[in-house]
């Protein structure tokens, strides 16, 4: 009978013997709950045996699962053994990251929180909109993080946090600044990135029809023909949380919410449903480095969930 074993499926056993808890497992793991328990299932399919039970208060082995550790624990070793012998020492650590364009500014922060604990990290980041797997799969990678859910069944998905966007403008723009009406905004030109980002198809579902945009290639170039007055835009929080404060930019929504009941603030300028999705092929064991950058994206990520 052929088998379908991974790494990660003794990865995961072994920490659940180590913890007794299915969610403490997968948070030293740095996997959600469901994802470890849909491992576990995939681990007692493949070998016929149920390996674990619930006392009510802690996840303990069966007697099948007690016969399988051991085996498990030498298929660690020996792990961990070639990773020795493949591995020098004072070879520089890697990571190869495909990353929605998106997130290039929050890419920066990861990176240089990571660089302080791995000072000789070398990395590759590749920018793509759509082709996640296709690109992850050609450059050996790491980890893929997304605007949108990775639905490959090879690969793990999970929502890492909200992304909050804001309607900004240029600090030089009259118009928004002088009358910050929902007509006068609405008026505007708008600025998006690239008719394939999910930014843009969030605008066109906010704008009326007929409303004028125009398109750059990224969210980068979005925001300098932003703060050059070209248009208003929506752009996520940690983009453009500098230029807000050096005074680049103003919030087009709180112009207008300064003499407006909140409550009955229009869902017009609004942005709200995007998300940051962290993926990574399902037999890819997660080592240090992997372990630290997803560590680093929940961090950032967290500062984001802001309204």
């Amino acid at each position: 009978m052929p088998y379908n074993l991974t790494y990660k499926h003794v990865q995961i056993f072994l920490q659940i013997v180590e913890t007794h808890n299915i969610t403490a497992a997968a948070n030293a793991l740095y996997l959600t709950q469901p994802a470890v328990t849909k491992q576990i299932k995939s681990l007692e399919s493949e070998v016929g045996k149920k390996l674990f039970y619930f006392d009510g208060k802690t996840t303990q082995l069966t007697v099948d699962g007690e016969k399988f550790l051991p085996y498990a624990r030498d298929i660690q070793r020996s792990f961990n053994h070639l990773i020795e012998h493949l591995s020098d020492q004072n070879e520089d650590y890697k990571l190869n990251l495909v990353v929605s364009p998106i997130f290039d500014e929050r890419i920066i922060q990861i990176l240089t929180q990571l660089k302080r604990c791995y000072p000789k990290l070398n990395y590759n980041i590749n920018f793509t909109i759509t082709d996640y797997t296709d690109i992850y799969e050609r450059n050996n990678g790491h980890l893929i993080i997304a605007s949108h859910p990775v639905k490959e069944k090879r690969y793990l998905c999970e929502k890492v946090g909200e992304i909050s966007c804001i309607l900004v403008a240029s600090s030089e723009n009259e118009s928004i600044i002088n009358n910050p009406t929902l007509e006068n905004i609405l008026k505007q030109n708008f600025i998006t990135p690239s008719t394939t980002s999910i930014l843009h198809d969030f605008s066109l579902k906010k704008l009326p029809k007929g409303a004028s945009i125009c398109t750059f290639s990224s969210a980068q170039a979005a925001k300098k023909a932003i703060i050059a007055n070209l248009g208003i835009g929506w752009l996520p929080s940690f983009m453009v949380e500098k230029e807000l404060s050096e005074g680049l930019l103003v919030s087009a929504r709180e112009l207008y919410l300064k003499n407006i009941n909140r409550e009955n603030e229009p869902k017009s300028i609004i942005i709200e449903g995007l998300s940051t999705y962290l993926a990574y092929h399902q037999d890819r064991p997660i080592n240090k480095v992997m372990q630290a950058c997803i560590q680093a994206l929940r961090e950032v990520a967290n500062n984001d969930n802001i309204t």
